[in-house]
Formats: structure tokens, sequence, C-alpha cells
């Protein structure tokens, strides 16, 4: 399959029959749905829904620039391999918490919010561009729920990582990903972000903290073959040469379960 053209990823999202607000449905009672003119793929039945969506949207919404879209350049050796320490950097702490809950899951006491290998999470600081210094957009209920910055700014990390070509990573690759998303039963609703794929892969670095907090979520099951492919035995899970590269591979897995175990902990 060749990799899409300019014009295919510039095309507006599909616009549903319901609006987001108060899940009235066009099609019964006739009406033209108004589209947030920022992302392009919310909708709503009358401005007095899309004002009360706000307050939930701004924090899932992030600008479609449509005509704009293309691929950027293909990060050279030098770059690529600078980025591929820091994600094996992040990889690693993702690997050593995942491994202190996997030893504990089956305490039936155990509360994954008393693990102390949360501290690592805290304490993880990105290097720039991909600190909070340079992305200052926060996830709602940041005040009240301590993890939640942290693991959207690494969501947005391996985001950046994983849709940014190189040379170990094909534009055609990562087209195909971007593909994927279309074939994804998203719920709808002004709670909920919405991901379209031709700016995930064109714009991987300025999402909204909605659209990385639901990444995080989701990428474990987008990158499949990075993880469950290759060399098994008969059980059939993957075998890895090294520790190093094992967290790697399952950095997205790590990452799903970390936040399914803290995004919610106060």
């Amino acid at each position: 399959m060749s990799v899409s053209s300019k014009e295919e990823l510039n095309q507006l999202p599909a616009a549903p029959s319901i609006c987001f607000e108060c899940m009235r449905d066009s099609e019964d009672d006739s009406l033209k749905l108004l589209r947030c003119t920022t992302c392009k793929n919310e909708f709503y039945c009358s401005v007095a829904c899309q004002r009360k969506a706000w307050k939930q949207h701004k924090h899932n919404c992030s600008l479609l620039p449509i005509k704009e879209l293309e691929y950027p350049e293909v990060l050279d050796a030098t770059k690529a391999q600078e980025m591929a320490s820091e994600v094996q950097r992040v990889a690693d702490v993702l690997y050593k918490w995942e491994l202190a809950s996997q030893a504990k899951r089956d305490d039936k006491d155990f509360d994954p919010a008393e693990m102390n290998e949360n501290e690592d999470i805290l304490n993880l600081k990105l290097q720039p561009p991909y600190d909070q210094a340079s992305y200052t957009r926060l996830p709602s209920g940041h005040q009240t729920h301590k993890y939640r910055t942290n693991i959207m700014l690494i969501s947005r990390f391996l985001t950046i990582q994983f849709m940014t070509p190189s040379p170990s990573r094909t534009v055609e690759a990562i087209d195909a990903v971007q593909r994927s998303f279309a074939d994804l039963a998203m719920p709808r609703g002004a709670d909920y972000a919405q991901v379209w794929g031709p700016k995930i892969a064109c714009r991987p670095g300025d999402l909204s903290p909605g659209e990385y907090a639901l990444l995080a979520s989701i990428w474990n099951i987008m990158t499949v073959d990075e993880w469950s492919v290759g060399s098994a035995e008969p059980g059939g899970e993957r075998q890895f040469a090294t520790v190093e590269e094992k967290a790697f591979a399952m950095r997205f897995v790590n990452l799903g379960l970390m936040y399914n175990a803290l995004w919610d902990v106060e």
C-alpha cells in the first residue's frame, strides 16, 4: 500500500449524527451539526451545547490545520539516536514500575497507589523539548490527581518518537499506524477526546492533554506488533535478548498499565 497522499491526510473527519453534548440525533430532527472550528472533530446541535461542553472539551481539543498536514522530515541518525536513548531511559522506569506492580498484584490488599516506585514516575524529568516547560498544557484534574501530568508527558514523548520518521522508522510504517485509527470504535461525547490518525502522525507533539491521555490507554493495542511478534516459545510470549530490549518493546504496554493504575489516584 502506498503512503497516504497530502490530499488524503487533509480530509476532514466524518461528521456523526449526534450532538456530543446532549446526544440529540440530528437525523431525527433534520439538524446540521456545528463542527468545532479548532479540532474539527467534535459536533454540537447548538451554540448552547457547544458552550456547555467547552469546560471539558478544552482539555481534549487541539488544532487540526486542514491543508497543512504532511509527514515531517526523516530525523537524521544522530537526532534519532538521541531520541531513542531518551526513550530507553523512560522505558526502563516504566519497566521497573511494572515489575514491582506485577510482584504485588496477587496480594488481595495490593493498592498500586502505595507503591514506592510511584515516586520514580513523579520524579521522572524529560529532556527538552519533551518536558513540561516545552509543553505547558495540563490535563483535566491535574490539581487533585498528582500522576496525571507526568503520565500525559510520557505519553506525549513516546507518541512523538513512535510517529516520527527516522532511519529505523519508515514513513510507510507510520502511515499504516495512522490509517489503523480509522478502525477504532471510540466513545462519542464531550467527556471523551477524539483521535484523528493524520493529526497524530503529522503533529504528534501538538495534541491536547486529553488526546495524550487517551493514547496512553490505547497505544498498547495499536502497537501490538512491537511487543507480541518475533521469536517465541510454545506459550507464544516473545523472547528478548536483554532486559533493555524488553523494556523498550513493552513501553506502551507498561504505559497503559500505569495509566490504568494511577490516572485516577488523588
